[in-house]
C-alpha cells in the first residue's frame, strides 16, 4: 500500500472514530468530565475559573492540541462498569468499514500508550528518531512529515508512536516537555510514594492494617505510572501556561513580517475534488492528507510553512501569520483558479503587540569576537556550580558515574538553546571534549 493511501485511510479512521465519540451524550460526558479531571490541578493551583484557563488556551491556538490528547486517551481507557473502551466498541461495530492501514492505526492507538521520548535525530519533512526519555533505550525511526519540520535534536515530547505495516508514525497528539520534564515527574513519583506510604504507616498506627505489605512500593510506584500520560499532560500544561503568561515581546517571522494570525474563508463555486486535485498538482503546495495543504517556500535547502489551505465541500479556508503571507495565499489561489472561487466571507486575527525589530548582522570580526567571549564564559562555568546539576560544578559530574547523566543531560539542554535559536551563531560541541564525554553516547 502507497504512504498516501495509507496515510488517506488513517484519516478517515481518525475522523470516523472522533464523530462516533460526539455523537453519542454518554462519550461526551465523559470526554469533558476527563478534560476537567486533567486541568483540575492547574485550575486549582492557578486559583482560575475552569472555563477561563479554557480560553486562554484557545486564545493561543491550543485548544486542539488539548482536544485531540483527551480525545486519544478518553477512548483508549475502560470506563467502570464496562469491559470494553470506547476505541473497541468502535472497532466492533464500525471497524468492519475502514481499511486494513485505518484498522491497523486504531488498534496500534489502543494497544500503545503516551509516554515521554527525547529526539535524537531529526531529518526536517521526513522523519525523526527518539528514545525514551530519561535513557539510553531502543531508537526508533518515526515517519512525521510535519512535525520534523519544527522538532530539533535533544527535545523532549509527550507522544504515542504506533506501528503500522512497516512504518512507525505517531498519533495527532504531540506536546512539547520542558528538559526537565523526566526529573520533575520522578521527583512526584517519589512523593507519591512517600505520601502513601506515610497514610499506610498511619493505618497500622491506629490498628486499622496488621503490618506493612511486602510488595507494597512496587505496587504504589505501578499505581503511579498507570496514571503517568495525565501526569506528562499536566506538566506540559503548567509549563505552556507559564510559557504564556511570561510575557514576552511579539515577534515577527523570518520575513520581518509582524506576527498576526490570519483565517480567510472563500466559497467554493466548482466541486471540492477539483481543487483538491489541482492543489495536488503544485509544488509549492504539499498535502498531509487528502483534504490539508501545507504552502512551501524553498530557501537555500530548506523548505518552509508560509500557510496553510484546507479544503472542505463548500469553502476553502486559508490560514497565514501575517497579513502579507495571508494575502499573498489568497492572491496565488486567485490567480490559479479565478472565478472558481468566490470572495473572502470573514478574516480574523489575534491581538498583537510591539515587535522586535530587525536583529542587526553582527560582522565576522564581531562574530569572532563573541565566539571567543562565549568559550570562555563557558570555560569557567565548567568549574562552577550550577544549580541544574544540583549545584555541583559540570566537570565534578562528568568524573561520577552517578552524576554523570545529569551532565550529559546539561549539554544537551546548551546544545537544544543553541539550535533553537537561529540567531545564536556559536556551537558548544567542545563541552563534550573538556568534560571527556566524547565516547559517551547522547
Amino acid at each position: 500500500m502507497s504512504a498516501a493511501k495509507q496515510a488517506k485511510e488513517i484519516h478517515q479512521a481518525t475522523e470516523r472514530l472522533r464523530a462516533f465519540v460526539l455523537n453519542d451524550d454518554t462519550h461526551v460526558k465523559r470526554l469533558v468530565d476527563y478534560e476537567s479531571e486533567l486541568l483540575g490541578p492547574l485550575v486549582e493551583k492557578l486559583d482560575l475559573d475552569f472555563d477561563e484557563l479554557l480560553a486562554l488556551f484557545e486564545e493561543y491556538e491550543l485548544a486542539d492540541m488539548i482536544l485531540n490528547f483527551v480525545m486519544e486517551e478518553s477512548c483508549t481507557l475502560v470506563w467502570h462498569p464496562e469491559s470494553d473502551s470506547v476505541l473497541q466498541k468502535y472497532l466492533k461495530q464500525k471497524g468492519w468499514r475502514e481499511g486494513p492501514a485505518g484498522r491497523m492505526y486504531l488498534l496500534a492507538m489502543q494497544e500503545s500508550t503516551f509516554d515521554a521520548w527525547e529526539v535524537v535525530d531529526v531529518n526536517p519533512g521526513s522523519w525523526v528518531v527518539i528514545r525514551p526519555a530519561g535513557t539510553e533505550g531502543r531508537k526508533i525511526k518515526v515517519v512525521e512529515k510535519l512535525a520534523s519540520k519544527q522538532l530539533q535534536r535533544w527535545d523532549l515530547i509527550l507522544a504515542k508512536p504506533v506501528r503500522v505495516g512497516t512504518r512507525t508514525i505517531f498519533t495527532q497528539s504531540i506536546l512539547p516537555l520542558p528538559r526537565d520534564a523526566v526529573a520533575r515527574i520522578q521527583k512526584q513519583r517519589d512523593e507519591f510514594v512517600t505520601d502513601i506510604t506515610n497514610m499506610v504507616k498511619e493505618d497500622i498506627e491506629q490498628g486499622e492494617l496488621d503490618d506493612m505489605p511486602d510488595d507494597f512500593e512496587a505496587g504504589a510506584i505501578e499505581e503511579f505510572n498507570h496514571q503517568l500520560p495525565d501526569y506528562y499532560f499536566q506538566l506540559w500544561a503548567s509549563y505552556t501556561y507559564d510559557q504564556i503568561i511570561s510575557e514576552p515581546p511579539s515577534l515577527v517571522n523570518f520575513d520581518g513580517d509582524q506576527l498576526n494570525q490570519h483565517n480567510l474563508v472563500r466559497p467554493l463555486k466548482v466541486p471540492a475534488d477539483e481543487i483538491v486535485k489541482a492543489l495536488s498538482k503544485q509544488p509549492h503546495f504539499l498535502s498531509s492528507n487528502d483534504r490539508h495543504f501545507d504552502w512551501i517556500e524553498t530557501r537555500g535547502d530548506d523548505q518552509m510553512v508560509m500557510g496553510t489551505v484546507n479544503v472542505g465541500e463548500k469553502s476553502i479556508s486559508l490560514h497565514a501569520n501575517s497579513t502579507v503571507r495571508i494575502e499573498t495565499l489568497s492572491d496565488m489561489l486567485t490567480a490559479q483558479f479565478g472565478d472558481q472561487l468566490g470572495e473572502s466571507m470573514d478574516v480574523f486575527s489575534n491581538a498583537q503587540g510591539p515587535s522586535f525589530g530587525d536583529v542587526p548582522e553582527l560582522t565576522p570580526e564581531m562574530q569572532d569576537h563573541l565566539n571567543r567571549r562565549l568559550k570562555e564564559h563557558y570555560l569557567k562555568t565548567l568549574d562552577e556550580p550550577v544549580p541544574m546539576l544540583g549545584n555541583k560544578t559540570p566537570r565534578e559530574c562528568s568524573q561520577s558515574e552517578a552524576d554523570r547523566p545529569q551532565v550529559i543531560d546539561w549539554v544537551k539542554e546548551l546544545e537544544n538553546s543553541q539550535k533553537n535559536n537561529p540567531s545564536f551563531d556559536f556551537d558548544v560541541n567542545f563541552l563534550r571534549t573538556e568534560l571527556g564525554l566524547e565516547d559517551h553516547e547522547f
